[in-house]
């Protein structure tokens, strides 16, 4: 019945975690995986991929998998809006978002136009939260980060640093907050607990392999 959000720059990781829980998900929560994908970049070649890494069959692990694509922020809206029937019929208790944020920062960019947009966030982020209690169902939702410079010299947190996309809005929805933040090293970024309702901050090491998302440390 929670709501975690990933957030990080290009290429650390968000969508490989996406993947790889989705392939984990259904032994792991005992029901179907709903993705949607708001930019077009979900590989199901990749999710074979990983599965088949893990020693699971490509084509059982892919089947109770659903994905949607949802381009625009009325489309992910109105799939949320209708996505009841779905999730009832086929039993799902994963829920993931590939990016969450992004179809609203397109079609709302802008200091005039940041009000009508964090009302749509906002709008969109109350029915996960409605879908997720109803359902009983964990939801993972990525997003984007964008640099402060200013903020460089009076703080080392990559929160501040490059904060997440969504302001308020997202901070207040999300119960778990993961920063993923590259490194030099290729393949390994760190996943840093920022905000939790109930866990301490903490970090790990993570690092992307045919396996998806494995633990580096």
């Amino acid at each position: 019945q929670e709501i975690t959000e990933v957030c990080g720059s290009y290429a650390c990781g968000k969508t490989e975690l996406v993947y790889t829980t989705a392939v984990l998900a259904p032994k792991a929560l005992g029901g179907d995986v709903l993705i949607l994908d708001t930019e077009a970049t979900l590989s199901v070649t990749r999710i074979r991929q990983i599965a088949k890494s893990r020693e699971l069959d490509p084509d059982e692990a892919i089947s109770p998998i659903h994905l949607r694509r949802v381009p625009s922020s009325s489309d992910l809206i109105a799939t949320l809006e209708t996505a009841h029937k779905f999730i009832k019929e086929k039993g799902v208790r994963y829920l993931a978002i590939d990016s969450f944020v992004s179809p609203f920062r397109r079609e709302y960019p802008g200091r005039e136009l940041l009000c009508p947009r964090q009302q749509k966030l906002n709008y969109a982020i109350g029915l996960l939260i409605k879908l997720a209690r109803a359902y009983d169902m964990a939801v993972l939702v990525t997003n984007q980060v964008q640099a402060t410079p200013v903020a460089q010299y009076t703080t080392t947190r990559p929160e501040f640093l490059k904060p997440p996309i969504g302001g308020y809005v997202m901070a207040y929805g999300a119960n778990n907050r993961i920063y993923l933040q590259e490194t030099d090293k290729p393949n390994v970024s760190i996943a840093t607990l920022i905000d939790s309702s109930y866990l301490p901050r903490q970090s790990r090491t993570i690092r992307i392999t045919e396996r998806g998302i494995e633990d580096a440390d």
